[in-house]
């Protein structure tokens, strides 16, 4: 019975040995015997080494030379796969037009964007409405996050309309600025002050939405979706009619009590001014009539 190194290391010995066929021969002995009646110098010199070296029998002298072949065989692999494997991963990757992305994959991408930032909002509305002290402006960021619901509710016709799957994806932007919003809640603020500081975080937010539905709108615009283009038109209009809303809860008076607050020397010296000028006009008219 010839087992699988028995006739790897005939077939060895064979090549160097110039023996066409060693199948008939059955074991390790008898092919070490033809490799010296043969006496190629290709053999004989490294079965003497072997020999001398290992002290190895015929048996054990073939298994030696059958492990030196392919020990070197794997080693003469493993130094011709490295250079390769490293060439392979120097090689700047080639992109090619069918796998670069397109206008309509960063459309997706912003949708997506924008639609994680508007669940965000969800959350955070709720929190800016109940640190503030104004009554509108309470009401301000209450309605506001109902409009923000129907905001979610136009995405997911967007990505209808497209045939794209309604998924969101992490959107840095809006959680910096709702995580500022919540440092700025920390804070120990007097209510104006405090009021006047959250206008501020909420128009962070809204500024932020409407470059965002702007981009939308301009691309959805150049790309041909029609109905992509009127609902988002839609959700930044009313963006900025929030916008529009806390300016002008800030400029009505909310700003203004907040700085009256923060420079109340300020305030009693014009007051005083006021008074003594009343004073000096009081004081030139007597004069006047004398």
């Amino acid at each position: 019975m010839h087992d699988l190194p028995l006739i790897a290391a005939r077939c060895w010995i064979g090549r160097q040995a110039g023996v066409r066929s060693l199948a008939p021969l059955g074991s390790a002995r008898s092919l070490v015997a033809v490799a010296f009646l043969q006496k190629p110098p290709a053999i004989q010199k490294p079965i003497r080494l072997l020999h001398s070296r290992y002290g190895a029998g015929p048996c054990g002298l073939v298994r030696n030379m059958l492990r030196w072949e392919m020990s070197m065989g794997a080693e003469a692999q493993r130094t011709a796969a490295r250079p390769k494997r490293i060439h392979e991963r120097n090689r700047p990757r080639r992109t090619t037009m069918a796998e670069a992305g397109t206008l309509h994959d960063a459309f997706i991408e912003e949708l997506k964007d924008t639609y994680n930032a508007e669940k965000q909002l969800t959350k955070a509305l709720p929190k800016l409405a109940k640190a503030s002290s104004n009554p509108r402006l309470r009401q301000a960021f209450e309605t506001h996050l109902e409009e923000t619901q129907g905001h979610i509710a136009r995405l997911e016709q967007v990505f209808e309309s497209l045939e794209e799957k309604v998924r969101g994806k992490h959107c840095d932007g809006i959680a910096g600025i709702i995580e500022e919003g919540k440092s700025i809640m920390a804070e120990d603020f007097d209510e104006t002050t405090m009021d006047a500081c959250l206008i501020a975080a909420g128009q962070r937010a809204e500024h932020y939405e409407m470059a965002a539905y702007g981009t939308l709108v301009a691309w959805a615009q150049a790309m041909g979706h029609t109905e992509a283009v009127t609902l988002l038109q839609q959700t930044l209009d009313e963006e900025k009619a929030a916008d529009k809303k806390l300016s002008g809860l800030a400029e009505g008076g909310i700003n203004q009590t907040a700085a009256d607050a923060a420079h109340p020397d300020d305030e009693d010296d014009e007051t005083m001014a006021g008074a003594g000028a009343g004073r000096k006009g009081a004081a030139t008219a007597r004069t006047a009539r004398r």
